[in-house]
């Protein structure tokens, strides 16, 4: 019986693999109608075997109402194009605060000032510091109704009355200034301390002393060297020697002035 299965088994194959009969068999060519089979099994037994050729069909797709659609092809997705995030711009630094600069002192030409009635006029203020560094003063006026006062030490004469001026350096030194409106006008002007035989040795400082009369005489003092690379002299009135050589050194309040003559050995 197991044999008898076995050459079911590879008949089945044949007919299911092969598109025409194959001699000796008697199996008729696969048609286009089913095929089928009797074998005899034994005496009283038969096997029938049914071949159907015809390809099951695949059912078509199917909208919701009723209508044929037919199966959409297969489509590719690109991948997004990869864009990397924008380098972040770095945020610069603020700068150190400097600190602040040595100010030994504060030097004036003037610590009270005369002044008219609606005139203006610029302070002789000068930090005196250990190097050459620069150095803020901030300005301030006790009552700017009456002088009033900019960051750059200009005051400005409003009313009859009188104002502080301060001047003030970041670590602390400071001077005042004492501004009137008022005051006469100037009828002269000297030098109080010219340096002894007019002479000077390099690297010398000096700060003149001012005499002007009468005492309330309006306006500022002003110095202005004729030759700064021998003697430089600043608002503040301070001299420097600075090389051999000679200069006139000139003082001014209003239309008057004072000169001095200076050597440099």
């Amino acid at each position: 019986m197991k044999k008898v299965l076995r050459v079911l088994v590879v008949f089945l194959l044949i007919l299911n693999i092969l598109p025409i009969g194959i001699s000796g068999w008697n199996v008729p060519a696969i048609a286009a109608e089913p095929v089928i089979v009797q074998i005899s099994v034994g005496e009283n037994h038969s096997l029938a075997l049914f071949s159907d050729p015809t390809p099951i069909p695949t059912p078509a797709l199917t909208s919701d109402c009723g209508i044929q659609t037919p199966t959409p092809p297969l489509t590719h997705t690109p991948m997004p194009k990869f864009t990397p995030p924008p380098t972040p711009t770095p945020t610069p630094m603020p700068p150190e605060p400097m600190p602040p600069a040595n100010v030994i002192s504060i030097a004036a030409a003037q610590t009270t000032v005369y002044l008219k009635k609606g005139s203006s006029a610029t302070l002789g203020v000068v930090p005196v510091t250990c190097d050459i560094s620069a150095v803020k003063l901030t300005w301030v006026s006790n009552d700017p109704y009456t002088v009033s006062v900019t960051q750059t030490g200009k005051v400005k004469a409003h009313k009859a009355g009188s104002a502080i001026i301060t001047a003030v350096a970041d670590n602390g030194k400071f001077i005042e200034i004492n501004v009137i409106v008022g005051g006469k006008t100037a009828k002269s002007i000297s030098i109080k301390n010219p340096p002894k035989s007019n002479t000077m040795t390099i690297g010398d400082v000096l700060k003149l002393n001012i005499a002007v009369e009468p005492a309330n005489a309006q306006g500022v003092i002003t110095f202005m060297s004729t030759n700064k690379k021998v003697v430089s002299i600043d608002a503040a009135g301070r001299l420097k020697a600075l090389r051999n050589g000679s200069a006139f050194i000139v003082v001014m309040m209003g239309t008057k002035a004072a000169t001095l003559y200076l050597k440099v050995n």
